[in-house]
């Protein structure tokens, strides 16, 4: 389901292709960063089980950008027009914790009407 939502905009016409936003560039930045933690996560020594905190951290972390990515794709599937996918995309990566400053500002300078912060 979550790959229909994201090809919809594709689908649109040619107007609101040109105003929505990149949902698919975002969600590939999500699951890059995901794999990362993922990675971190199946590298680390034999933690303590409830004892070691950078672990638990790791997967708090891989368990947040989860919920993102579910967060996205409920987004995406809401947005009734063009004007309110970019609304939401850009209050998704200026409140996502796992899209820093560099990678928000280029997912919101895509956004028509909507510069960097």
């Amino acid at each position: 389901m979550p790959q229909e939502s994201l090809q919809s905009s594709t689908q649109a016409g040619p107007e609101q292709r040109a105003a929505a936003p990149d949902w698919r560039a975002i969600r590939e930045h999500l699951e890059s960063v995901k794999s990362a933690v993922a990675k971190q996560i199946e590298h680390y020594p034999p933690p303590i089980p409830a004892c070691d905190a950078q672990f638990n951290y790791l997967l708090e972390q891989r368990d947040g950008i989860s919920a993102e990515l579910r967060l996205l794709d409920e987004l995406r599937a809401n947005a009734a027009t063009p004007e309110d996918c970019v609304r939401a995309a850009v209050r998704f990566v200026h409140s996502s914790r796992f899209i820093d400053a560099d990678a928000a500002a280029r997912f919101c300078a895509l956004a028509p009407g909507n510069p960097p912060r």
